[in-house]
């Protein structure tokens, strides 16, 4: 499970029984947070399943430079293609209609 920087997160147990993720324990009918404070990759225990393990993997936030460069670097790239290939195509319609 991917997460980002600052997400909290909440297991609801609707079980009969008490159950442990990882550092968490979550008593029957409750609940328990975890804050997500530092970037890491984890990989916790889970009760919920007998030697079942969770992949928790907590990321910096995209940021609004992160997305303009990447609007540029695919966006610019992409539009000339776009732009060689419809201008071939009319220069080709153009000479179908002539011929």
């Amino acid at each position: 499970m991917q997460f980002v920087l600052g997400d909290t997160l909440r297991i609801i147990n609707q079980d009969s029984e008490n159950h442990q993720l990882g550092l968490l324990y979550i008593p029957a009918n409750s609940s328990a947070s975890l804050k997500l404070e530092s970037v890491e990759n984890m990989a916790v225990e889970c009760s919920f399943q007998t030697g079942s393990y969770l992949g928790i993997a907590v990321q910096e936030p995209v940021t609004w430079w992160v997305r303009i460069k990447g609007y540029f670097f695919a966006g610019f790239p992409l539009g000339t293609l776009f732009a060689v290939y419809s201008g071939l195509l009319v220069k080709k319609k153009k000479d179908e209609t002539t011929s």
